[in-house]
C-alpha cells in the first residue's frame, strides 16, 4: 500500500492524499507516536471516494443527432423523420406484428457507456389521444448481460421521458441497448409503435 505521514507534534492531524480514483473503496490505518517513542495503530477500516459526475446519455431516433459512440440501429421497414410532439421534434415509427416475442421491425439505442454502474433508463415517444393510433402495450427491452422487458402506452406521456427501468448495471463499452419493438397482441393496442429517444440516468453509489 501506500503511506503518508504527518510528523508534526499535534494532538489532531488532517493528511490529504492524492491520487486516489473516484468511486472506489480504500482500506486504511492510522499509526501514531509520541515523545515517549510508544506507537499505536488502528485497525484496519474503509471509505468510499465520491463518484464523478456522469452526465445523462440520450440516444435520438435519428442517427445524425447521436455522437461520442451513442448509435441507433433499425431492423425493418420504419418510417423516418416524421414531425410531431417528439424529442427534437421528429420520430420513426413501424406497423405492428401481432406475435408477442417475434418482432419483424426493431429499434436498437446502443449507449456507449463511459462510467460503468447503475442507471435509470427512460423512453420518449410521440403519443396520440386516447384511442388513436399508438399501441398500448409497446414493448421496450432492456439488454445489460440480461433482458429486462416492460410494455408501455404510446398513447399517453408523449414527448417526455418516462421511467421503464430502475438501477440497472450497465457495464462500459457499447454491448448494451434499449430495443424498441413491434410484438404487441392483436387485442391491444394500435396500428404503430414510435421511436423517438432514450434516456440513461447514473446513479452514484453513496460515499462513506
Amino acid at each position: 500500500g501506500n503511506a503518508t505521514t504527518n510528523a508534526t507534534l499535534l494532538w489532531y492531524h488532517m493528511v490529504n492524499l492524492s491520487g486516489l480514483s473516484p468511486d472506489t473503496t480504500y482500506h486504511y490505518r492510522v499509526k501514531s507516536k509520541g515523545t515517549n517513542n510508544l506507537t499505536g495503530v488502528s485497525a484496519d477500516d474503509v471509505f468510499t471516494t465520491t463518484t464523478v459526475t456522469v452526465a445523462d446519455i440520450i440516444l435520438d431516433q435519428d442517427p445524425a443527432n447521436n455522437s461520442a459512440g451513442n448509435t441507433i440501429t433499425y431492423l425493418g421497414s420504419w418510417t423516418a423523420n416524421v414531425s410531431g410532439s417528439a424529442y427534437l421534434g421528429s420520430f420513426r415509427y413501424a406497423s405492428c406484428i401481432f406475435n408477442l416475442g417475434a418482432p419483424d421491425r426493431t429499434a436498437r439505442f446502443i449507449p456507449n457507456i463511459v462510467t460503468a454502474g447503475n442507471y435509470d433508463v427512460y423512453a420518449s415517444w410521440a403519443a396520440s389521444t386516447a384511442g388513436g393510433n399508438r399501441c398500448t402495450n409497446a414493448p421496450f427491452r432492456i439488454y445489460n448481460g440480461s433482458v429486462t422487458a416492460t410494455r408501455v402506452s404510446q398513447e399517453a406521456n408523449g414527448n417526455s421521458f418516462q421511467l421503464i427501468a430502475s438501477h440497472k448495471y450497465f457495464p462500459a463499452g457499447t454491448a448494451s441497448y434499449v430495443e424498441l419493438g413491434n410484438d404487441v397482441t392483436a387485442s391491444i393496442g394500435g396500428d404503430i409503435v414510435v421511436a423517438a429517444a432514450v434516456k440513461l440516468v447514473y446513479i452514484p453509489p453513496l460515499p462513506s
